[in-house]
């Protein structure tokens, strides 16, 4: 069953991707694909891209990765480095993220599924992340998301016609019709008229182009247009046809907003603490392609084993330490801290030379 957020509802469009031994499943899309779908399969292999054949950005991301990947090692023999794989997605998340005009080094990583946690601070240094944020029974993170996420039905009318042709009343005409069929079925769902609200946005672009972008729907979208193409792409053809290509109406109801809670921090209480186990963790700065005999095997460090499920907001502890929950292990590395958060979440951080955080955490 595919319920796609990108892409057409067919079967070459499903998860997961696979690769010879190499299988991938992504949640979430990402906002305004078409804007650098291109720029993206560009950077993928040529060997790789004669293998794509859906229209998702999941399976784009997929080669991208495997591209890096292959970099580092052959995608076709057993065996391969931990570090070549944390390599390739640090790559692959460092495209992604200056593509869409963010720096990395400024944002948290949150990492999920049952291994997320495992990998999570690795790849936040190799980013040099101010740190990665491990939910709470993070194994069936997707699964809870869905629970207590904002309701919603999109619908869309495939037009690819001058703009001009459709002015504000033809347009609000359809998106009244649109948003009439989404609201009936977030009702016949369950959710009150009342609760329900719509939103409308129009792929557009210039008359020969292969890739949209899309807008809000408002007043005067040909000249927003004009000056979104500048801001993406650095021009802007006044002069150009500018195309309607699809017109999308969503239907939502919005989940609550939960407000940030401060915790203290308080020491990890020893009933937490099941013992001790022998870890190796990788040089910070992963292994050389091929070199996995060259670099000398790291000496085992003793970790803290911690139960999760006895942890609480503001516990706090230094690495190593493997914690392990319900749904999910994580790892926690020599001189890095963990933070349970209000929310039950562990915060993983660089340790700053002291024993405690600097401050509270939401």
């Amino acid at each position: 069953i595919r319920k796609a957020t990108q892409g057409e509802h067919i079967t070459i469009n499903c998860h997961p991707f696979q690769y010879g031994r190499w299988v991938f499943a992504h949640n979430g899309d990402i906002p305004a694909f078409a804007e650098v779908r291109d720029e993206f399969a560009a950077r993928v292999d040529p060997v790789l891209s004669r293998f794509l054949l859906g229209d998702t950005d999941s399976e784009l991301i997929f080669h991208l990765v495997l591209s890096y990947l292959s970099r580092e090692c052959e995608l076709h023999r057993r065996g391969t480095p931990l570090n070549a794989v944390i390599s390739a997605m640090r790559r692959a998340v460092g495209v992604m993220s200056m593509q869409r005009g963010q720096d990395p080094a400024r944002l948290p990583l949150v990492a999920f599924g049952g291994a997320g946690g495992l990998h999570a601070a690795a790849l936040a240094q190799s980013l040099a992340m101010p740190g990665a944020l491990v939910p709470s029974r993070a194994g069936i993170l997707s699964a809870r998301g869905m629970a207590a996420a904002t309701a919603l039905r999109d619908h869309s009318r495939g037009i690819v016609a001058p703009l001009s042709a459709w002015g504000p009343a033809r347009r609000a005409d359809l998106e009244r019709s649109l948003a009439e069929l989404g609201q009936r079925e977030l009702e016949e769902a369950g959710h009150r008229a009342a609760d329900i609200r719509s939103e409308a946005s129009l792929d557009l672009r210039y008359r020969g182009q292969s890739f949209e972008i899309a807008l809000a729907e408002g007043p005067d979208r040909e000249e927003a247009f004009h000056r979104r193409h500048r801001e993406l792409y650095g021009w802007r053809l006044d002069e150009g046809q500018v195309e309607l290509v699809n017109l999308r109406v969503r239907a939502l109801v919005p989940a609550p907003q939960l407000e940030p809670c401060p915790v203290e921090p308080r020491d990890l209480p020893q009933d937490a603490i099941l013992g001790e186990r022998p870890a190796f963790f990788a040089h910070p700065d992963g292994e050389a392609k091929g070199s996995q005999a060259r670099r000398p095997h790291p000496k085992a460090l003793p970790a803290h084993l911690i139960e999760r499920g006895r942890l609480g907001p503001g516990h706090h502890f230094r690495g190593p330490a493997i914690i392990e929950g319900f749904s999910g292990t994580c790892l926690v590395p020599p001189d890095w801290h963990a933070q349970v958060t209000a929310g039950g979440h562990l915060w993983l951080e660089r340790c700053s030379g002291v024993d405690g955080p600097k401050e509270k955490v939401n």
